[in-house]
């Protein structure tokens, strides 16, 4: 594949993936290689050019709908275990002003 073609067709699956994704964003997976000793099965979240490029080169393809579901999830899943309990923090912004620690009920 000369440059003229790749670009050709990196340009055309750009502009496919941006129709398909009009918020521009995209779920791949990595596709495994044993000579570059990737690992298949990752999944990432990449802008449609990124996505285009990488589909393109053959090192990731589209997330199925069951894949992207499952990403979401474990994403939820995580924000839920990071965000903070706003009474736990109310309660330590409180022990802050009156100068004791949050979790102290003595």
């Amino acid at each position: 594949m000369n440059n003229e073609s790749y670009y050709s067709d990196l340009r055309a699956k750009t502009n496919a993936l941006a129709a398909q994704y009009p918020d521009g964003c995209l779920l791949v997976v990595s596709v495994s290689n044993r000579l570059k000793g990737s690992t298949g099965g990752t999944i990432a979240e990449v802008d449609t050019a990124n996505g285009a490029r990488i589909i393109l080169d053959g090192t990731h393809r589209e997330a199925n709908p069951e894949e992207a579901r499952l990403y979401r999830e474990a994403q939820e899943l995580a924000r839920a275990r990071t965000s903070s309990d706003p009474l736990e923090a109310a309660r330590r912004q409180f022990g802050l002003l009156v100068g004791t620690k949050g979790n102290s009920h003595a």
